[in-house]
């Protein structure tokens, strides 16, 4: 059964499609299903940089920049969506401590912002737009409830971001008169 908070935020969300205040209230309504310090969703891309779409007021821009210039090289979800090319939800445990390479990412910046944990979640196959997109929400973390809790309401999720990305394709082509 979906959660109360979930249904109570979707409204918002698919009223939202096609706009550019789509991504927030996505992120509202798959962050509405578990506590979550903040919210981020970030457009990872396959060769390049991540950039922010939006971030929760917790989440500073400068916070965001610093992870920008610095700490997006070390960041797992970036390697993890790019070779899984899977769409699903991802929680920080099972991918970052098996590896080195991530220990500035989980020991440096994750402590600077005040995360203990995070859980990712990635809408978009990367053969559906050549970039990948993230909802990323931190906090202490139970598994395997809050991670299958995610898992639960990802297809709705998913499905409405399928549907904004056709609304705004849609919107693209379409002709134009003067």
């Amino acid at each position: 059964m979906p959660d109360d908070r979930l249904l109570k935020s979707l409204p918002a969300a698919m009223d939202a499609v096609g706009t550019a205040g789509f991504e927030k209230h996505l992120a509202d309504a798959i962050g509405s299903v578990r506590y979550n310090d903040f919210i981020a969703m970030a457009r990872y891309s396959v060769r390049g940089k991540p950039g922010f779409l939006i971030h929760s007021h917790t989440f500073p821009s400068h916070m965001a920049g610093l992870y920008l210039s610095q700490f997006s090289d070390a960041d797992p979800y970036i390697e993890h969506w790019r070779t899984a090319e899977d769409p699903g939800v991802v929680w920080l445990q099972d991918i970052a401590f098996s590896r080195k390479r991530y220990r500035t990412y989980t020991d440096v910046f994750l402590p600077q912002i005040g995360v203990c944990d995070e859980i990712g979640v990635s809408c978009l196959p990367s053969d559906a737009i050549p970039a990948r997109f993230s909802v990323t929400t931190a906090g202490a973390y139970s598994p395997p409830g809050d991670v299958l809790e995610a898992r639960r309401v990802f297809d709705v999720g998913a499905a409405l971001y399928r549907v904004h990305i056709r609304a705004l394709l849609e919107h693209e082509s379409a002709p134009r008169y003067s």
